[in-house]
């Protein structure tokens, strides 16, 4: 079991900064029309897909891609996400510089799932009770990144961040995502069960985890 130690290592491993290098393939098609109508549907279930051009042994393909991750195992949630429920197929793969992907999504976890949790405060700032091997914490999303507080020590202020828009629960193919809903329409962020919005996060629980998802940029 880890410690109360370990558990504040994984809190405060932040995604500010992170450099983004992954996205999610759907498929390669020889046919652009093919690729833009699949480009569209994604599109209309508020997806960030695109598409770009590629060449295998003298034979350009289409390639259609959803989104732009800062690590791997964002890309990987994603993946899981849309394959089999969204898409027929989706892998992460990495990002080709370049990439026409109106923006890009961090993630930072929070803690285990594993643990003894709940939600004490959905808003300003978005505060968990989490038991530790009995031992008990406050971790806190102040909107920018996760930070641990103990022996009812104070919270820490609230990001100034503006947030973009509201987050709101989405399920698409039978998978739940936590989608940012702007008044110029729905842009599905990430994958999980919408907890709480802090900021311009969302905090989302996903299997054994519970991440913060952050989106960077415009919309699409």
């Amino acid at each position: 079991m880890l410690t109360l130690a370990a558990v504040l290592a994984l809190c405060c491993v932040g995604a500010a900064g992170a450099q983004a290098g992954w996205a999610v393939q759907t498929v390669a098609l020889r046919d652009y029309v093919e690729a833009q109508s699949a480009v569209k549907q994604l599109q209309d279930l508020g997806f960030p897909a695109y598409t770009e051009f590629a060449m295998d042994r003298g034979r350009q393909f289409v390639r259609v891609r959803v989104g732009c991750f800062d690590t791997r195992e964002a890309a990987e949630a994603m993946a899981r996400a849309l394959g089999g429920h969204v898409t027929a197929e989706a892998q992460p793969v990495e990002l080709t510089p370049g990439a026409l992907a109106p923006g890009c999504v961090s993630e930072s976890i929070g803690f285990l799932n594993g643990y003894g949790w709940r939600l004490v405060s959905d808003d300003r700032p978005v505060s968990f009770e989490v038991q530790v091997a009995g031992v008990p914490a406050t971790v806190v999303h102040d909107g920018e990144r996760w930070r641990m507080v103990q022996d009812g020590g104070e919270l820490p202020p609230l990001s100034a961040v503006t947030p973009a828009g509201r987050y709101v629960s989405a399920s698409v193919g039978g998978s739940t995502f936590a989608a940012l809903e702007t008044g110029s329409g729905r842009y599905v962020v990430c994958p999980g069960t919408l907890l709480a919005q802090v900021g311009d996060a969302a905090i989302v629980e996903r299997g054994d985890t519970v991440v913060a998802c952050r989106w960077n940029g415009g919309m699409p």
